[in-house]
């Protein structure tokens, strides 16, 4: 079993895919950004969301942002 993979994403991709308050989401540098697993991007397609500004997280980030 692989691990779990997550993503900072643009707050404007998100909302394509999930509600945003479904999901944890924060400010970062003027903008929202939202909490996503790769299974949330599945049909956007990862790649496309990482050329839209999505930034994979490492589980220490996601620990942390779970915790703010």
């Amino acid at each position: 079993m692989s691990r779990p993979r997550f993503f900072s994403v643009p707050a404007d991709v998100a909302d394509t895919l999930v509600r945003r308050e479904l999901r944890r989401h924060w400010s970062e540098d003027g903008m929202v950004k939202v909490l996503l697993s790769s299974s949330d991007l599945y049909a956007y397609g990862i790649d496309r969301a990482l050329s839209e500004g999505a930034v994979e997280l490492s589980l220490e980030d996601v620990k942390r942002l779970s915790t703010e």
